[in-house]
């Protein structure tokens, strides 16, 4: 997808290839709903699947900062900004999960 005129997608492939006939684009606030509503659907009730993500998580973190990258900090605080907006307003947002990343 390609975002057009600053508020829409479009498919990539019509615009830079002419491949493509779906000539219908979405906003870029209907696709943030959507897909930020999706995620909710999947992760409500799903504590199972938030604590994976936070284990493989803090796996990659490990792994980063035994190869001397020091970006463990930079990561969780770049997963923090991206979600905890969206985790605070579903409800599952834990501060202390995020702390036990950090340690």
């Amino acid at each position: 997808m390609t975002i057009s005129r600053g508020d829409r997608y479009y498919c990539s492939a019509r615009r830079e290839k002419s491949t493509c006939n779906a000539d219908r684009g979405i906003g870029v606030h209907e696709l943030e709903h959507r897909v930020l509503n999706g995620l909710k659907d999947i992760l409500q009730g799903n504590e199972s699947l938030i604590d994976e993500f936070a284990a493989e998580f803090k796996r990659e973190l490990s792994r980063l900062q035994k190869e001397g990258h020091g970006a463990k900090r930079r990561l969780v605080k770049e997963l923090t900004a991206i979600l905890a907006p969206y985790a605070i307003s579903c409800g599952v947002w834990r501060p202390a999960s995020t702390r036990s990343m950090l340690s």
